[in-house]
């Protein structure tokens, strides 16, 4: 354990006791992007804050800048994590915790772990640390930023030249969960090897602290459901070509404002298959078919028994560089 955590029962930890298995690769990467698909119960963000609060106090000039799309969902998410984080490895006599704005500061030092959203992006490009450099951001749930210009934006925030003396290292960590095979995520971090990125993809299996009922769950929706095993149980990418679902399961999401119109009983119960593009438009008939086309181009078509009607379409990001989206109510 690093020497930094001086108090008497931090001392005595084990960090591998403390973390557990299946993100060694993980912890001691060093390259530019570090890039987390993984399944529900992957442990993917309870490792990604304990890594944190482990290195920000091992490296006294380092500082953290912890991103989402909308900055009112850090808190239960992000902020949560890393104060379980603090607590796990007994800590807390080190850290002040700020609720108002979002902050934690590490007491002996002044470095800071700081937290914004997408829905202000000039609190983005224009942050700065007090003490030491700004070198490491965390994207969770980075696949709701449907804008590769948006990510571009946060990884040119984290720049400047930083003494070698330090031993820091400028690092962007990517956190989600597996969305559809068209999203940019995947052709930018995991179709084109890069010495520069560690892009890994991991499921709930590594995780050791899952009792017998947890596992069950998974082990029933492999035999009663296995495509969405694939993705919410293995951490595999939605292959999107065509699929028919239930609407009152579906969400189509479009644009970039909150979803407080739609109740949440018609909220899509499935999140591996909801699109991360926006704000939602409300399904009102039996079945959605959700379909790519050979450009690309993704399109739902509204069923009933008497009708079907084309209501969206979709140019995915990989072609674009972002989501453009349009709605009609034209007769197919």
């Amino acid at each position: 354990m690093n020497s930094l955590l001086t108090d008497s029962r931090a001392s005595q930890l084990h960090l591998p006791d403390i973390v557990g298995q299946g993100y060694g690769t993980f912890w001691r990467f060093k390259g530019r992007y570090r890039v987390c698909k993984g399944s529900r119960a992957s442990k993917k963000s309870k490792t990604t804050a304990l890594w944190y609060i482990v290195n920000l106090m091992k490296y006294p000039q380092a500082n953290l800048l912890v991103i989402r799309k909308v900055y009112r969902t850090l808190h239960d998410s992000c902020f949560t994590d890393l104060k379980w984080a603090i607590s796990r490895l007994g800590v807390q006599a080190f850290w002040d915790v700020k609720e108002s704005p979002l902050e934690l500061t590490y007491k002996p030092t002044g470095q800071k772990i700081l937290f914004r959203g997408l829905d202000d992006p000039l609190k983005v490009t224009s942050i700065a640390a007090e003490h030491g450099y700004l070198c490491w951001a965390w994207i969770e749930e980075a696949y709701e930023i449907s804008s590769e210009a948006d990510f571009n934006m946060i990884d040119e925030s984290i720049r400047g030249a930083i003494p070698p003396e330090t031993g820091l290292f400028k690092q962007v960590t990517l956190t989600f969960n597996p969305w559809n095979e068209h999203h940019w995520l995947k052709a930018r971090f995991f179709d084109t090897p890069d010495p520069d990125t560690l892009a890994l993809t991991t499921n709930y299996t590594c995780n050791e602290w899952l009792d017998d009922a947890d596992r069950r769950v998974f082990e029933r929706m492999k035999v009663q459901n296995p495509r969405r095993y694939s993705v919410a149980g293995l951490g595999e990418s939605l292959s999107l070509h065509s699929i028919l679902l239930p609407a009152d399961l579906l969400e189509i999401r479009l644009g970039d404002n909150a979803l407080a119109d739609i109740h949440p009983q018609h909220r899509l119960r499935d999140a591996a298959l909801r699109p991360a593009l926006g704000q939602s438009f409300l399904v009102a008939h039996n079945f959605v078919l959700l379909s790519y086309s050979a450009s690309g181009r993704l399109s739902a078509t509204m069923s009933s028994r008497a009708s079907a009607m084309r209501v969206w379409s979709e140019t995915p990001a990989s072609a674009t560089g972002g989501l453009s989206s349009k709605a009609s109510m034209a007769a197919r």
